[in-house]
């Protein structure tokens, strides 16, 4: 954990998420956001904000997908998590890291 990514003041940041590029499937990745505007009414305003979408095809290779986080407030409020990463139904995503990076 890295402090200085979490809360108000946290700076505006890159996941970047290596995977196999197999099976074929659509990838959702989902953040705690300090955008308060979304979900207004809810119990954590800015939570579950998407971060972006990628397609996994069936090269075998290994590819890193970039999804900009301009508003991470990051203090656990996606079920416990920052993250979460959803896929299609019966599609297994196969993950060999993920790091997360200040933008330059």
């Amino acid at each position: 954990e890295h402090e200085g990514f979490r809360g108000l003041s946290a700076p505006a940041l890159v996941l970047e998420l290596e995977y196999l590029d197999e099976g074929g499937g659509s990838v959702k990745v989902v953040y705690d956001s300090r955008d308060f505007k979304l979900n207004p009414d809810s119990t954590a305003p800015g939570s579950w904000k998407e971060a972006g979408r990628f397609q996994v095809g069936r090269t075998g290779a290994w590819k890193v997908a970039r999804l900009e986080i301009p508003d991470p407030l990051l203090i656990g409020r996606c079920n416990g998590w920052d993250f979460r990463v959803e896929v299609d139904p019966g599609f297994d995503l196969v993950v060999g890291g993920a790091r997360l990076r200040k933008v330059e």
